[in-house]
Formats: structure tokens, C-alpha cells, sequence
């Protein structure tokens, strides 16, 4: 149009405004279509082998043979391909007649064909220089290339760039690289030691040793380029620490960072105002809490167990005449002229409830409930910047812990004081006015030793700080495990190290204490101190177990186990472990020392060991099958599942009667006694949902020979009438 203009109508293009559309304009849009794909091919070219790797492949070579060499050829490829583009446009336009090129090769020094003449010397010169710079590139023996020359800043000693590019050609031909493609002509690779962007002209490179990766933007999309479903991705920015050495940016779904993560060697900074989704479980886990939120609240009123409600009245209670018993003992000493505002003849005051709040939030603080825990209102949580990582500088991250937690706790006290106070619940002028009255003697003792407790723990803080923490407890713990007077410090780095690594197990046992089992130590975190044992030389006992009819944190019966951590090391500590008795096969695992039993303890090592155990007392109420019903001849032998124990119960069918029976009612079986009671315990819980044992006994399962439906009324013990 714009040229038609220009020349009167007279131009070399075939068409004018009168025209609707044109052959010519039918073909550009078809060459931007194509362009666009041969640039950035979709799904389908991809899947038609009409990429430059697939059309160049015999030239290219393999891929896993000469990795770098590859990718040389291929960059070259594809900058010739894509600069060639323009002047197959142009030929194309002189093909299809719709140029009047002897019009203009007649008049190409008429100014009314210089516009399309400049477009074609354009278009040919583009390919031409690219065809110059592959020509520089060879003489060179690629030396001068981009790729070569950002390799080259990696070699030592003046190494060529072909000794770094055999040592990437090496790691990629491992089978334990990661490849992330994140579109149709980028990918990120991870070796060993490398971490590899290709895009179709470059191939950037960064060796992990002096790289450092840094999580800088996370952005949420509606729709994937793949799928239907919401996606987000991040930028990571590979900043190598090396001269000369180029950064570079790494764009990939939030759902591949954690295989990022877990192959290079380097932790991957993330900037503390990014958040993004590191697994699937995670995004699913946030998208779960959003739909959540928008259903109607339950009231817990409705639910809430008895000996729940009992032990909060109870609680109360306890409260209410602590606080009462105070308010007399303070108003006797003073003559009923308390600087406390409230007297005995009130039910109930301010300052009753503010006691009341102040002992609830504190017992919250020291001992945090789930929802304190779930909220971030614990001490490692509050105090997150100060402490550090627990995962780089374990023991000082828990030494400073230590005293965090030690500080908080003893200002509680002074904090209480500070609010009644602050409340006017104390006449802080009569108090200050008449402090030498023996009236005012008690509240002044206690706002004194409340004063006390906090200045005396800053005291020792500081003298721990003077000596770089070695008179902390914790310190001098670890000095007793250090050989030919090394310092703690000595010891603390081996178990920082050892806690590094993944193969550890941590026990949860309550919301302030955990167990931990590493290689060579075992370790109880409590909120004052961090109590350790070499594996080597420690011995441990179980002499102690309780049942409780509930646990912290279900409604099913759970049973703890007491195991006695006992040095051999002179001046170590000897400590106890409490856990519940199903977490003592993770640790008996883990430990290279045998846990002692005493003889008299007893408890479920698993949770089959306990279904065994429950599912032989319900089998026990049933009523005995007599042999004499079995067929003539029949005698009974070892268990065919074991091959140890005599074969002693029968799947009798006995619950007719059972009233609102379903669809999958229990059916008879004919197959004579040929389990133990043990091993059919065991295949019957081997039937069952692992996820929902508290439905085991409930449920029902197949006799392992017929296939017959039984449950737990229809397995009888055998009994020979005649013994």
C-alpha cells in the first residue's frame, strides 16, 4: 500500500487499494505463519521433524557424542536458516510473479523503485554477512565462535577451549543429568559440575563451583503453553563469580525447581519476598486451604470430647482459686488496703482475667500448641533472622536458640508485672510513695524477684558471649566427646556436618522436644538444652513403657516407650528418650548399637505388631470351631504360611445375625484349618488400606486359598472336643 502510494500506482506490486485482498498479501501472511514456526516451532513441527535439528541431523552428528561440537553446528544452522528468511520472501514474491522485476531491473535508478529495491539488497545482504561470519568462524577452527569463546573462560593455565568442551561432552554423556526443557527451543541441562542453557544461537554455560543461583521472579499464568491448567514460573539468575564469564537467566516452571535444586551442588537463593510453589504437593496444598476457607465454619462446641471439657473446667477451676487464694493473702497483709484494685467481695475483676489470659498465653509460649506451631508463634519462627539456618550451623543455630528461649521464658514474670501496671491493676504511686510500709512489702518482693529473674539470665548470657559461648551448656557437652583437648567447636562442626546430610532421621515427639539419629550421634533437642551421645560409645535401654487410651494427636490408643541413653564417656550426660513405640524401628535402624530391652517391657515394635496383638483378642471372643466337624480323615498340620506353627483356626462363617448386613456380606468357606492365627492376622491386614488402619478390624477380606469374604467374627480357633 505504503508503496503504491509512493510510486502514483505504478509500483512493481500487483495490487492496489481498490483491492479487498490480494495473492500477495495471502502469501505474506503465509510466510509470517511459516517463519514464525520455523523460529519458534510449535508442538506439531516438532513432532513432523521440522526443526533444524531434525533437517540438519546427518550434518550435526550425535548429540551425546560431541555435545558442544553439536550445538556449535547447530547455532550455526540455525543463524544461516533464519537470516536466509527475508530473501526467501523476496524470491518467493519474484516466483509468484507478484514483483515485475524486468520493470524493475529496467528503472532501478528511477526513485520510484528505490523502496523495494533497498527491501531486496536488504534481504540479500542479511545472509551474505551471516555467511561471512561462519567463514571467520572456520577458518579459526571455531575458536572465535561465541560458544568457543565462553568456553574458553573456563580453562586453566591457558587450556584451549576444546579441553573444557571434552569435560562437558564427558558429564553429558552420564545417564544422571537432568534436562529440563522449558520450550520448543530452550533447555536447561545439569551435569555434575555444569549447568548448561541452550537457545537456539547461544549455548551458556556456568561451572557450579563459582556460580551462585539466585531466585529473583516468580510470575503466575492462567493457562500453561502445554495445559489447560494455571502455571507459574520463576527466573533464576546464574551469576558466575568467574572474569569474563557471562550471567545468565534460567526461566522454568516452579515445579522443576526442586530437580534443579536436588542436582546442583550450590543451595539456590531464593529472595525473601518470592514465593512459588516447589512441588505439586505444595501448589495442591494451598489450593486445598483456598477452598477450605470458603466452606462454613464448624463449631468445635459440637465435637468437643469430655475429657477435653473436664480437663479445662478443671483448669480453670485451679486458676480461680490460686488468683482467689492471692487476693486474700494480699489483702490480709495490707489490711485491705491492697494497691490491688479488687477485694473478696467481687466474683470476678480485671485483674482475674487478665491473670487468667497472661497464664493461658504463657503456657501457649512455653509449651506451643499445633495452632501456636502452625501460626510461626514459636521462638524459632519469631526469631527466624537472628538464629540462621539450622541445616549450615546446626549447633550454634540451637545454641542461640537455647537462649532466645531461656530469656523469653524468664521475662514472663516480669511482663505479667508489667501489665498489671500497664492495666492500672496496681497503684504504682501509692506503692512507690510508701515502698518502706510493711503493708506494700509483699507485691514489692514479688515485682523484685520478677525484676530479678530476667537481669540474672542476662547476666550469664553475657558471660557465655565473654568465653564465644564456650561455658554454654551445650559447649561444654561437646567438649566431653573432643580428643586431645580439641575444641568444641571441633565437635560441633562434625555433627553440623553430619546433620547436612539427608539419610538422618528426625523424631518429632512433641511440639518442643525432637529426636534426631545421624551417623555417628544421637541427639534431644528440648527448648533449654541439646543433649548428645556418640553412637560409639553409648548405651541404650529401654526400660520404660506406658499405654494412654489417646494420643496427642488422634483418638486411637497409643503406647510410649522410655529409652535411657547412657554414656560410657566420662563426664557425658546420660539422657532419656520418650517417643511413641511405633518410631523406635526407624531409630533401632539407624543406630549402629543394638537397643537393649528389658525383659519385662512390652510393646508394639510396628503398627502389624499391634494388629496382631488386638486382632488375637477379638478372635479370641469368638466361639471355638470343634475338629470333629471337619470332614473324616482330615488332621491338621503346620501352617502353609509359615511353616512353623500348627494350623490352628477355620473361617467359620458365624455373622448371620448381624443386623443391617450390605451387599458384601461375608460368605462361607469350605477349606479346612490350614493357618495359624498369626499369619492370618497378617493377611488379613495385608488386605486392608494401609492409610486408614483405624478401619482394619471393621473391614472385611478374602480367605487367601477360595476367595471366600470373611471378617474378624468369622475366624475360629480349632479345638479338638476330645483333649
Amino acid at each position: 500500500v505504503v508503496v503504491t502510494l509512493m510510486t502514483n500506482g505504478e509500483s512493481p506490486l500487483y495490487f492496489s487499494l481498490n483491492e479487498k485482498m490480494s495473492a500477495v498479501l495471502f502469501y505474506t501472511l503465509f510466510y509470517l505463519l511459516m517463519s514464525g514456526c520455523i523460529i519458534y516451532p510449535p508442538t506439531e513441527f516438532v513432532s513432523a521433524g521440522l526443526t533444524v535439528k531434525d533437517v540438519f541431523a546427518n550434518w550435526l552428528g550425535s548429540e551425546n557424542e560431541c555435545f558442544i561440537q553439536y550445538h556449535i553446528k547447530r547455532s550455526i544452522a540455525t543463524l544461516l536458516l533464519h537470516s536466509a528468511l527475508p530473501l526467501g520472501y523476496v524470491l518467493g514474491l519474484l516466483f509468484f510473479d507478484h514483483i515485475d522485476a524486468e520493470k524493475l531491473l529496467l528503472n532501478y535508478l528511477d526513485g520510484n523503485y528505490l523502496g523495494p529495491l533497498i527491501v531486496i539488497l536488504c534481504a540479500t545482504i542479511v545472509p551474505l554477512y551471516t555467511l561471512n561470519k561462519v567463514f571467520e568462524w572456520s577458518v579459526n577452527n571455531l575458536a572465535t565462535h561465541p560458544i568457543a569463546k565462553n568456553l574458553s573462560v573456563y580453562g586453566n593455565n591457558n587450556t584451549p577451549w576444546t579441553s573444557v568442551a571434552s569435560d562437558i561432552n564427558r558429564e553429558y554423556r552420564r545417564i544422571d543429568k537432568i534436562v529440563i526443557v522449558t520450550n520448543s527451543v530452550t533447555r536447561v541441562i545439569a551435569t555434575d559440575n555444569w549447568i548448561i542453557k541452550i537457545t537456539p544461537y547461544k549455548l551458556q554455560v556456568a561451572h557450579q563451583s563459582d556460580a551462585t543461583l539466585v531466585v529473583n521472579k516468580s510470575d503466575v499464568h492462567s493457562m500453561s503453553p502445554t495445559t489447560r491448567d494455571q502455571v507459574q514460573f520463576i527466573n533464576i539468575q546464574v551469576k558466575p563469580m568467574r572474569a569474563m564469564a557471562q550471567e545468565f537467566d534460567i526461566r522454568l516452571n516452579a515445579l522443576d525447581f526442586k530437580d534443579l535444586q536436588d542436582k546442583v551442588s550450590r543451595p539456590i537463593a531464593v529472595l525473601h519476598n518470592i514465593r512459588f510453589h516447589r512441588t505439586l504437593l505444595d501448589r495442591f496444598i494451598d489450593t486445598f486451604k483456598e477452598e477450605v476457607d470458603k466452606n462454613p465454619f464448624y463449631d468445635t462446641a459440637e465435637v468437643s470430647s469430655g475429657t477435653v471439657v473436664i480437663a479445662t473446667i478443671i483448669l480453670i477451676s485451679l486458676l480461680v482459686c490460686l488468683s482467689s487464694i492471692y487476693s486474700v493473702v494480699v489483702t490480709l497483709m495490707t489490711n485491705g488496703e491492697s494497691p490491688l484494685y479488687f477485694s473478696l467481695n467481687e466474683k470476678m475483676s480485671a485483674v482475674l482475667f487478665y491473670t487468667l489470659f497472661y497464664l493461658l498465653m504463657s503456657g501457649c509460649i512455653i509449651y506451643p500448641p499445633t495452632e501456636f506451631v502452625s501460626a510461626g508463634l514459636t521462638v524459632k519462627d519469631v526469631f527466624a533472622n537472628w538464629l540462621g539456618s539450622e541445616n549450615e550451623c546446626f549447633i550454634q543455630y540451637h545454641i542461640k536458640r537455647s537462649i532466645a528461649t531461656l530469656l523469653l521464658h524468664s521475662a514472663l514474670p516480669l511482663g505479667y508485672v508489667l501489665g498489671l501496671l500497664f492495666f492500672d491493676h496496681i497503684d504504682a504511686e501509692k506503692l512507690l510513695l510508701n515502698y518502706l510500709d510493711g503493708n506494700y512489702l509483699g507485691p514489692l518482693i514479688v515485682i523484685l524477684c520478677a525484676t530479678i529473674v530476667p537481669l540474672y539470665t542476662l547476666n550469664k548470657v553475657f558471660e557465655w558471649s565473654v568465653n564465644n559461648l564456650a561455658t554454654h551448656p551445650i559447649a561444654k557437652n561437646l567438649s566431653v566427646y573432643g580428643n586431645n583437648n580439641t575444641p568444641w567447636t571441633s565437635v560441633a562442626s562434625d555433627i553440623n556436618r553430619e546433620y547436612r546430610r539427608i539419610d538422618k532421621i528426625v523424631i518429632v515427639t512433641n511440639s518442643v522436644t525432637r529426636v534426631i539419629a545421624t551417623d555417628n550421634w544421637i541427639i534431644k533437642i528440648t527448648p533449654y538444652k541439646l543433649q548428645v551421645a556418640h553412637q560409639s560409645d553409648a548405651t541404650l535401654v529401654v526400660n520404660k513403657s506406658d499405654v494412654h487410651s489417646m494420643s496427642p494427636t488422634t483418638r486411637d490408643q497409643v503406647q510410649f516407650i522410655n529409652i535411657q541413653v547412657k554414656p560410657m564417656r566420662a563426664m557425658a550426660q546420660e539422657f532419656d528418650i520418650r517417643l511413641n513405640a511405633l518410631d523406635f524401628k526407624d531409630l533401632q535402624d539407624k543406630v549402629s548399637r543394638p537397643i537393649a530391652v528389658l525383659h519385662n517391657i512390652r510393646f508394639h515394635r510396628t503398627l502389624l505388631d499391634r494388629f496382631i496383638d488386638t486382632f488375637k483378642e477379638e478372635v479370641d471372643k469368638n466361639p471355638f470351631y470343634d475338629t470333629a466337624e471337619v470332614s473324616s480323615g482330615t488332621e491338621l498340620g503346620q501352617c502353609i504360611g509359615c511353616m512353623q506353627a500348627l494350623s490352628n483356626v477355620k473361617l467359620n462363617r458365624l455373622c448371620n445375625s448381624t443386623e443391617n448386613r450390605d451387599v458384601d456380606d461375608c460368605t462361607t468357606c469350605f477349606c479346612r484349618p490350614m493357618w495359624c492365627i498369626e499369619c492370618m492376622a497378617k493377611w488379613f491386614a495385608s488386605r486392608q488400606d494401609e492409610h486408614a488402619p483405624e478401619t482394619w478390624l471393621s473391614s472385611k477380606c478374602t480367605c487367601p486359598l477360595c476367595r471366600a469374604r470373611f471378617c474378624v467374627l468369622d475366624v475360629c480357633l480349632v479345638r479338638n472336643p476330645n483333649d
